[in-house]
């Protein structure tokens, strides 16, 4: 990235702005590629700057200075940084790091969160581990490390017209904020609905169950191997927080990833049940009307006539 210096900071640090990076333009993208016999000492000066940056690692690691906290940085982590953050990046002698950073304007990122209706002010900086790094082996491409290799290509495209740089911003930051959001409530306040004070451990595996669709789909034995602790111990936790059993958790999770199912695929009911861990679909079938006081089929008909009325016959007129 261009180190374009408008002034200091009242710390002394460089601070960089948006209108010397990229003039003109949304946002600005580049390749990092440090290579292991290049790899020593500071490579990225400590600096501040008044827009956001989001950092992707690809492949390798590093050391990352960020307010006067150190800590690591490793392939397939997203980091965010916010206006006015003072941060660095140490290379490690001998080890390659490659790295695609973003620099956003501000206003379009306010912009952008408040239509979509995401708070933009996290609690503290934080470096979140994305779900799933790149997998080559696999042939496995990870949608964050996707968003960022495309934004970085139409960036890199002198021809391409500022409406579509912009849609490109926005593609990228609808990728990135369920990344950054979530690891932000992880520091913060949890999504899950459980009251204050609960042990971390029964939250974070409450988040597990509630985002991960293959471990909502396993059950209570995902939900105990994640809980770390005996099934007795989850159920008596469990059970003085939210006054249900681990099983009757499991299941109001499962009825709501069902009823999102039906209402935003084509799935079959059956195929709906299945996806959510009910085998039996009678026991589907019982417990979804009792949760929502209709049958599956009636609730995504009623869903869909919300927004489409009943079509009425064509009368022909003379």
């Amino acid at each position: 990235m261009t180190t374009s210096v408008d002034r200091l900071s009242p710390g002394g640090v460089r601070c960089l702005r948006f209108e010397n990076i990229a003039p003109g333009r949304p946002y600005h993208a580049a390749l990092s590629i440090t290579r292991k016999s290049g790899a020593r000492g500071f490579q990225v000066t400590e600096h501040s700057h008044d827009f956001f940056e989001m950092l992707y690692i690809l492949a390798g690691d590093a050391t990352h200075g960020l307010n006067g906290t150190a800590m690591p940085l490793r392939a397939g982590e997203l980091a965010l940084l916010r206006p006015g953050d003072r941060h660095y990046i140490r290379f490690h002698t001998g080890r390659f790091f490659h790295y695609i950073n973003i620099a956003l304007d501000a206003d379009l990122w306010r912009k952008f969160h408040e239509v979509a209706g995401i708070g933009t002010t996290l609690d503290s900086p934080v470096t979140v581990n994305t779900v799933a790094a790149v997998n080559a082996a696999d042939g496995v491409t990870d949608e964050c490390a996707a968003a960022f290799r495309h934004a970085l290509v139409l960036f890199q495209n002198a021809d391409i017209a500022a409406a579509a740089l912009r849609t490109g911003a926005c593609r990228l930051l609808a990728t990135a904020a369920p990344y950054l959001f979530a690891g932000a409530r992880q520091h913060g306040t949890p999504v899950t609905d459980l009251p204050d004070g609960v042990p971390t451990w029964l939250s974070d595996a409450c988040e597990k169950i509630r985002r991960d669709p293959d471990a909502l789909r396993r059950g209570l034995p995902a939900f105990v191997t994640e809980a770390g602790v005996t099934r007795t111990h989850l159920a008596r936790v469990l059970k003085a927080a939210t006054d249900q059993t681990p099983t009757e958790y499991v299941n109001r999770l499962r009825l709501e990833h069902a009823a999102r199912l039906l209402t935003t695929t084509t799935l079959s009911i059956l195929d709906v049940a299945g996806e959510c861990g009910f085998e039996q679909p009678a026991y589907f079938y019982r417990l979804f009307g009792a949760r929502f006081g209709t049958p599956p089929h009636a609730y995504r008909t009623a869903a869909a006539r919300r927004v489409a009325p009943k079509s009425l016959p064509h009368r022909e007129t003379t």
